[in-house]
């Protein structure tokens, strides 16, 4: 867009950014920190090269990693950066859980470090594991010191769900299609959201509903 002075100005704003500490008392959000400062982040690198820009997303996911220290390696919502420590909690939403493979695993492509996939590959098979009432169709909450779902949380493709569906496909075009287990969840999902979830409308229009 032909923005170079108003992109290297930002640039030098993110280099003095520190994102292993914060105001204190802050909770810092683990699902909106991830997709945004470092899926940004990452998308940067990949556009400029500029180490700078590697280093910096780096330090937000290992900022960020502290939030799997749980019973079962879920992520806490929130943690505090400066403490090191992920803030209480009992539950986390799939969308939540389920929405920091991409940013971690690209991260792990990158460095060659192959610790952030561990984190988030273990969220996946916790999600996976757990109790469903209908094969590819995943409730909306899950317990994070037990790894299972709250079975009175909806089963939904909106509002605390959307992304996690998303992020099946794109897993396995990350992979170059080599993950085929991640298109085989996907194409579950779309079948049980297709025999489960679609209902016509009185006027005879599809849209997708919630159990």
């Amino acid at each position: 867009m032909n923005l170079d002075e108003d992109y290297e100005e930002a640039k030098d704003f993110v280099r003095t950014m520190q994102f292993d500490r914060t105001t204190e008392g802050f909770k810092t959000p683990v699902f909106e920190m991830t997709i945004r400062a470092l899926g940004g982040l990452l998308g940067a690198y990949e556009l400029d090269n500029d180490p700078m820009l590697l280093k910096q997303a780096k330090q937000v996911a290992d900022s960020l990693s502290y939030a799997f220290n749980t019973t079962t390696g879920l992520p806490a919502t929130h943690v505090d950066v400066n403490g090191k420590i992920p803030l209480p909690t009992d539950e986390i939403c799939i969308a939540e859980a389920g929405t920091l493979q991409l940013e971690f695993k690209k991260l792990s492509q990158l460095t060659g470090d192959d610790k952030y996939t561990k984190l988030v590959e273990n969220v996946s098979e916790i999600l996976e594991r757990a109790e469903k009432r209908h094969e590819g169709l995943y409730y909306s909450f899950i317990n994070i010191h037990t790894g299972e779902f709250y079975l009175n949380s909806s089963l939904s493709v909106g509002a605390y769900a959307d992304s996690f569906y998303e992020y099946l496909l794109k897993q396995y075009i990350l992979h170059d299609g080599k993950e085929l287990k991640f298109k085989e969840r996907y194409i579950k999902s779309v079948e049980a959201i297709n025999s489960k979830l679609v209902r016509k409308s009185y006027f005879g229009f599809s849209f997708i509903d919630t159990l």
